[in-house]
């Protein structure tokens, strides 16, 4: 059952940093979001997470 946690996050394009790849990991897997429903039950799904970091 869909949960709202992530459960799987990965760096699609890197930033070209890798301390700043494992920080944006990191903020995404401790996320949280209201899961999406279907007849009324939470269902998993996926979603693309732009980070940014200001310089």
């Amino acid at each position: 059952m869909a949960s709202g946690r992530v459960t799987t996050a990965r760096v699609v394009e890197t930033s070209g940093n890798k301390w700043l790849d494992r920080e944006a990991l990191d903020a995404a897997r401790g996320s949280t979001f209201a899961p999406a429903l279907h007849e009324c039950e939470p269902i998993g799904g996926s979603y693309r997470l732009a980070i940014d970091f200001p310089e």
